[in-house]
């Protein structure tokens, strides 16, 4: 008898017209503009239904509006940068699949590139005399890049692991420039700077990951000593600074990373015009972070 009765309103539903309004909670309602303002949202009820959205008061934005250009352009550049990663193995030799998403030796070898390399090689320019030395754009091998990137996707970990490993906080050179993955860096300076830099901290260690893949696979797994490692990464017991080393979950990071390419590989996240409303929406949501702390608030993906 319930289910019938539920059929039979389902079936009204489907032949009226519907109406609803949509009260939020006072302190949301604040935010968007007083506790007066009320969101009527009225729809056909069905599954094509257009819904739209009256007296809703505009949020202010929390970032200037260059800054919100910034966010469309980095956002663009993520993009571009997840899918080189993901197709990594049609430009290098000897990668598998998907290599760069799990524990492989790939995976591996990039952590240590990393680690061992990569962060004490722009912690020294960071440190190093001559105004702007640590300005230099650097395109960093892409699996190198690739950890970066996993690494700072837990800010709190990144800056506790530079903090130890280095005393202050790193900054990437670039956060999406890459080369070495056998397809062209966008920046040419930028690699060749990245070339010579590498090559005077690690001469023994090839920049480019087919190369490092293949030494690694023929020295059984075997990471080369660094050239002026004792000044880089002293482990020494009285040392204030011990290597540097990555504390956060990269290796799950990367998994997730995957999933959430799949997600953004439609032809509209590469739409100007919608990455411009995407950021804008991402600002928005700031601002609830802000403003409602103790509450777990998940952003879609165009945000995301």
């Amino acid at each position: 008898h319930v289910s019938a009765s539920r059929g039979r309103a389902r079936a009204r539903c489907l032949d009226i017209g519907m109406a609803c309004a949509v009260r939020p909670p006072a302190p949301v309602a604040k935010l968007c503009g007083g506790p007066d303002v009320v969101p009527v949202i009225r729809g056909e009820c069905h599954t094509s239904a257009v819904i739209v959205v009256d007296h809703v008061t505009a949020v202010p934005l929390p970032f200037p509006p260059a800054v919100i250009d910034r966010l469309a352009h980095a956002a663009t550049l993520l993009r571009r940068f997840l899918a080189r990663v993901h197709f990594a193995h049609r430009t290098v030799p000897g990668l598998m699949p998907g290599a760069l998403y799990h524990p492989t030796e790939a995976f591996n070898l990039a952590l240590a590139r990393y680690e061992k390399v990569w962060m004490p090689l722009l912690a020294s320019l960071k440190n190093a005399p001559g105004a702007g030395a640590e300005k230099r754009k650097l395109a960093a091998p892409l699996d190198v890049q690739w950890m970066h990137h996993l690494h700072r996707l837990d800010p709190c970990a990144y800056r506790a692991d530079c903090e130890q490993g280095f005393g202050e906080l790193v900054d990437p050179s670039d956060p999406f420039l890459c080369a070495g993955d056998g397809a062209p860096a966008d920046d040419a300076v930028a690699e060749t700077n990245a070339r010579q830099a590498w090559q005077n901290v690690s001469p023994d260690s090839p920049f480019d990951l087919a190369d490092a893949l293949r030494e690694y696979r023929e020295t059984g797994g075997c990471f080369p000593e660094l050239r002026n490692s004792s000044s880089m990464c002293d482990s020494n017991e009285s040392s204030n600074h011990p290597c540097f080393s990555v504390s956060s979950d990269v290796r799950g990071a990367a998994t997730r990373q995957g999933g959430f390419l799949y997600q953004i590989l439609p032809p509209r996240y590469a739409d100007r015009t919608f990455i411009r409303a995407a950021s804008e929406r991402y600002a928005k949501l700031v601002v609830l972070w802000r403003e409602f702390p103790d509450e777990f608030l998940v952003p879609t993906y165009d945000m995301d």
